[in-house]
């Protein structure tokens, strides 16, 4: 079979498509961030380069111990760090998310790269949440004040809902373990 190429994307190429409900691997891109215009811009390149048994995966979501935190870094990381520090958190209001803890991901993504070819989406679809019932998970499962969380309108470069289907991830025998309170949970403990 020779060498293939496995390439790492990501589920803001889907941007927009977002908009309109569940979006699958066979969604158009219509990216809405220099982010997600570069990873679209990655795909077309590897499928122009190596289109013989191409992989690519679109994480969606993950958060975990050893993720950078800060201004633009993964966001549940962030807010967890924050507000251990006992720092505000600025959350976006009417967006929602479903979450993957990164043993998930990781899971996901060597399923892929062992058995796939062709566009895998990788994260959760199974626990979609307003950012603001996020917040407020966080702030019970590390028994912190939510006063701490404050609420923004988003701006036109966040995608609003990521509802992203795993179900040929799932075809692959691929299912998540960690649910949303024990990886809070997990997560806090490695940044404590």
């Amino acid at each position: 079979m020779g060498s293939r190429l496995c390439f790492v994307s990501t589920s803001e190429a889907y941007g927009t498509v977002c908009d309109v409900g569940q979006v699958d691997e066979d969604s158009p891109c219509q990216p809405i961030n220099i982010y997600g215009y570069t990873k679209a811009w990655g795909e077309q390149a590897a499928r122009l380069y190596a289109p013989m048994n191409l992989s690519i995966i679109r994480p969606s979501m993950p958060f975990g111990p050893g993720m950078a935190t800060g201004e633009g870094r993964a966001a549940l990381p962030s807010m967890i760090a924050a507000l251990l520090r006992g720092e505000p958190y600025t959350v976006h209001a009417g967006t929602m998310r479903s979450w993957c803890y990164v043993d998930d991901l990781i899971r996901g993504m060597a399923d892929v790269v062992e058995r796939g070819v062709g566009v895998y989406n990788v994260g959760r679809d199974d626990d979609l949440r307003s950012m603001a019932n996020v917040a407020t998970a966080v702030c019970k499962a590390l028994d912190l004040d939510e006063y701490l969380i404050q609420f923004a309108e988003p701006d036109d470069t966040i995608t609003r809902v990521k509802d992203i289907s795993m179900a040929k991830l799932r075809g692959l025998g691929w299912s998540p373990r960690v649910d949303l309170l024990e990886g809070i949970e997990l997560t806090a403990a490695s940044l404590g």
